[in-house]
């Protein structure tokens, strides 16, 4: 397989699910990707200043610039241990595609959902597939 990689991070604000919440804070990111094949993520580092948690949950979605859904799953991490790579979903053609995420954190007491969340990932997608 001829993967393509991208390292995707940034800073959020948590959803809050462990608590019932919504995804009141994804995000569509700005820049678009030229991309084919079956596209996976794998988060390689998550932090939330001096907050402990035990695990997180990002939900990533992937869109065209026509804005139809191109695939969408959720990857967990768990503190302190290494994620394997999550299949988001696969793009037909060469199109260009927009990242959107959002993140929520397991904590081990009530942590306030206005800390931010850094996050740094691996993506790689497949461009020997999908003519």
């Amino acid at each position: 397989m001829a993967w393509t990689p991208a390292y995707p991070g940034a800073r959020q604000y948590p959803e809050g699910w462990w608590n019932g919440g919504t995804s009141t804070h994804f995000t569509w990111w700005n820049n678009f990707r030229p991309m084919r094949g079956d596209v996976q993520m794998r988060l390689t580092d998550v932090t939330s200043g001096n907050w402990n948690w035990r695990q997180c949950r990002m939900r990533v979605m992937l869109r065209n610039s026509a804005g139809q859904l191109l695939g969408s799953t959720y990857i967990y991490k768990n503190y302190g241990a290494d994620t394997n790579f999550v299949n988001i979903g696969f793009v037909s053609g060469s199109q260009s595609v927009q990242l959107g995420t959002s993140i929520g954190l397991g904590t081990n007491y009530t942590q306030a959902l206005y800390e931010t969340v850094d996050w740094t990932s691996e993506m790689r997608w497949n461009n020997s597939q999908a003519v």
